[in-house]
């Protein structure tokens, strides 16, 4: 794990996602190999730098988000509140002595999750898994409005025998779309415009976007033949996490 000289906790989700595609960016890019990486100092310092001979080469990490909206509110936030449906839907079947039990929920996001609804959407959850828990079938499938309230689109659950904890986790059953091309670039030039920041501690600049695929809000993918004509970055890749793959949309390397 890189070394942390920084303000923002190592810890923290956000610098944990970026630590992830760090070591993504090490695998996929050959000049990355071996690097050592530490994590920059927040507000002064890019998100990642190695400290060369040749000068500092350092690594901004940006995550792509839809700008789309549910009923106003922005899918990001509608992300946050899914997560924490299922993660209070994880503690209500604890304190209701659920065991054994493994349950995905595909929220719908097309009807808005109100944070009020969370507790409700979690002990529903809760309760339509629970035959599963108590063994009275080994797995099984809910669907439809008339089982479920209109922002989940499917419960599914299965016993686990050998895991007395339950957990209660969230999928996405739909196709990955293409990104928001024009919306990418916004966010590239939203970095360069704080570029003359970290020009001062580093001779290279490199920026990487991360398309997640593991979160509905920033599921997409950047399609192959896309580039950017030119930009103050040395080199500008893009970490498709659905395919693993990289790709560079300017290199001026």
């Amino acid at each position: 794990m890189p070394r942390y000289l920084g303000s923002e906790d190592p810890k923290s989700p956000k610098k944990l996602r970026e630590q992830r595609a760090l070591a993504a960016l090490q695998v996929l890019v050959p000049e990355l190999f071996g690097k050592n990486f530490r994590i920059g100092t927040s507000g002064s310092e890019p998100d990642f730098v190695c400290d060369e001979a040749s000068g500092p080469l350092g690594i901004e990490i940006v995550e792509y988000f839809s700008p789309e909206q549910i009923a106003g509110s922005p899918l990001t936030e509608q992300q946050y509140l899914a997560d924490q449906v299922t993660s209070h839907a994880t503690r209500v079947c604890k304190q209701l002595g659920l065991e054994n039990v493994l349950a995905e929920v595909e929220f719908t996001f097309e009807e808005r999750i109100r944070k009020h609804q969370v507790p409700y959407l979690a002990r529903t959850i809760a309760s339509v898994i629970r035959p599963v828990a108590a063994g009275i079938v080994q797995s099984q499938t809910w669907r439809g409005r008339h089982l479920l309230p209109p922002t989940i689109a499917e419960v599914w659950a299965c016993r686990r025998d050998n895991i007395p904890a339950p957990f209660v986790g969230h999928s996405w059953g739909g196709t990955v779309e293409a990104a928001d091309l024009d919306f990418v670039q916004q966010i590239i030039a939203g970095k360069e415009d704080k570029l003359s920041i970290y020009q001062s501690c580093c001779s290279r600049l490199w920026l990487a976007l991360i398309v997640d695929p593991y979160h509905v809000a920033s599921m997409a993918y950047v399609p192959k033949t896309f580039r950017i004509k030119q930009s103050k970055f040395e080199r500008v890749l893009v970490l498709q996490g659905w395919s693993y793959t990289i790709d560079i949309l300017s290199d001026a390397a």
